[in-house]
């Protein structure tokens, strides 16, 4: 179905910028609109191209997951706003000492105005105060822009993988 990109980055070596006022924890209201840009968003991972899964069950797979992520599955959720209004996210993981970066997505009508930039900013200076010294990303190797993205801000491609997905065959 895809490559799976792998990217590590040491927190020591990071660029990290300080955060955005404009970057602030989730707060409940917010979640309806999550969902929304999550629906919208993710197009380019490995269940969109899979053609035994249909972009609504898709659309609601990440509807679910960000949903989950902001009553507490993450660690950390942080939202990206104009006037208030939630514009993006970012979903933050500490485990065993290692952060990792869940989910992250910006609303299309906000793309190109450094939001995704500023969100993983904000995640690695969560991750900082959280004395985490190594942070993970996976994305999508067709996913160019997120990998771009990860690259300038001190992220290293540390695996790559091919992954597949299974649709056994019912029989008669």
């Amino acid at each position: 179905m895809d490559i799976r990109s792998t990217y590590e980055c040491e927190l020591s070596s990071a660029r990290v910028l300080s955060p955005s006022p404009a970057i602030r924890p989730v707060e409940d209201g917010d979640v309806p609109v999550l969902e929304r840009i999550a629906a919208g968003s993710h197009r380019e991972t490995r269940f969109y191209f899979d053609g035994g899964l249909s972009r609504e069950r898709c659309d609601e797979m990440y509807a679910s997951w960000i949903r989950r992520s902001c009553a507490g599955s993450a660690d950390a959720v942080f939202v990206a706003g104009f006037s208030g209004a939630p514009a993006g996210y970012v979903t933050c993981h500490v485990e065993k000492g290692r952060g990792s970066i869940g989910l992250i997505a910006v609303d299309e009508h906000f793309a190109g105005h450094g939001l995704g930039r500023q969100l993983v900013c904000s995640a690695l200076d969560y991750f900082c105060s959280r004395g985490v010294k190594r942070v993970q990303v996976v994305t999508q190797g067709r996913n160019l822009r997120s990998q771009r993205l990860y690259q300038r801000l001190g992220f290293v491609l540390r695996d790559s993988q091919v992954w597949y997905h299974l649709w056994p065959r019912r029989s008669a």
